[in-house]
């Protein structure tokens, strides 16, 4: 039942604003700027997420500070964190976890640049949760988000879970929740999921929290050296 959809770290160029675009004598404006940003796609003073604005409240990240809840007794929701990497590489590195994946991991130290990439200030950085079993209070799997467009307004869903709760419908119920949370909290108007042609299981769970088929994509994505085909699920802010 496990889903990985390349989370990978993109360096991305940080934007920068051009010194004859900035307008200081202003000050009826709280961040002392005009609004436009000539090299971002977008004016942020439209954007779900004014924070990104340094100038007024310093540095941003692409942590979660409050995550949604799930409607499923006793699991729960929280930042990722890298001291969760242990358990993380725990069951990622069992082969039967992964087969129907594009996880190709070595060891606990290939995650590390995902962490990287979420403390980064860039809208565009992934976003990753730790789902907990209340229980025990132990990190039992992740999801979280990639490949986001502000432009298109769209992301990809990612999520693995570990397989002694495989079968459960955990995955189900947090996918579900964590995707219309993420249509509030961003402003999305889509949100995709990409699977391996062979992951049945990944398939019913975005089936089960509202996403639709759109299609194959062939050799879309290497598996380990071999181009594999994945099929394409996505789910609307209207649907």
């Amino acid at each position: 039942m496990t889903s990985h959809l390349d989370t990978e770290v993109i360096f991305i160029r940080a934007l920068r604003v051009p010194p004859r675009r900035r307008v200081l004598s202003r000050p009826k404006h709280p961040h002392g700027r005009s609004g436009r940003i000539a090299a971002h796609p977008v004016d942020i003073s439209f954007h779900p997420l004014k924070r990104l604005s340094v100038q007024a409240q310093g540095p941003a990240h692409m942590r979660i500070t409050k995550a949604p809840e799930v409607d499923y007794p006793g699991i729960s929701l929280r930042q990722l964190e890298r001291t969760d990497i242990p358990q993380w590489y725990a069951y990622l590195s069992k082969q039967h976890v992964v087969q129907h994946t594009s996880w190709n991991l070595s060891s606990e130290s290939d995650l590390l640049p995902m962490f990287d990439a979420i403390d980064s200030t860039l809208f565009t950085s992934i976003r990753r949760l730790a789902i907990i079993d209340g229980v025990n209070d132990n990190m039992i799997g992740t999801i979280g988000l990639h490949s986001i467009s502000e432009a298109n307004k769209s992301a990809e869903v990612a999520y693995d879970l570990a397989p002694e709760f495989w079968g459960k419908g955990i995955a189900s119920a947090v996918c579900s929740a964590f995707t219309q949370w993420a249509f509030l909290e961003y402003g999305f108007i889509r949100v995709q999921g990409t699977v391996l042609e062979t992951n049945l299981g990944s398939a019913k769970v975005l089936r089960n929290s509202g996403f639709q088929f759109e299609g194959r994509l062939r050799s879309f994505r290497i598996v380990r050296t071999k181009p594999g085909n994945f099929d394409m699920y996505a789910r609307l802010s209207t649907d």
